[in-house]
């Protein structure tokens, strides 16, 4: 399974999005959640985890604030360059 990596561009704050536990800052690495999400998730924003293997819990970042920097398959950081492997 590939879990995609993604770095914020912005910072995001829970006066924004008062469902978050904290504000998140500019270059915070979050993985996208391959679990169910329930359909608690807006059009505008992606279930994000902090755990690599893309597992609960999960919480809902703006897809403006996120930047794909890659992927992480069986343990390892894959990226999306042409040579492969960031």
């Amino acid at each position: 399974m590939t879990v995609r990596k993604f770095e914020l561009t912005r910072r995001v704050t829970k006066e924004e999005c008062s469902w978050l536990e904290r504000d998140y800052e500019i270059g915070e690495t979050v993985f996208k959640c391959v679990q169910c999400t329930y359909g608690c998730i807006g059009p505008a924003g992606m279930a994000v985890t902090k755990s690599s293997d893309g597992d609960y819990p999960f919480f809902e970042i703006p897809y403006d604030a996120l930047k794909e920097i890659g992927w992480i398959y069986a343990g390892n950081l894959w990226g999306s360059s042409s040579w492969g492997l960031i």
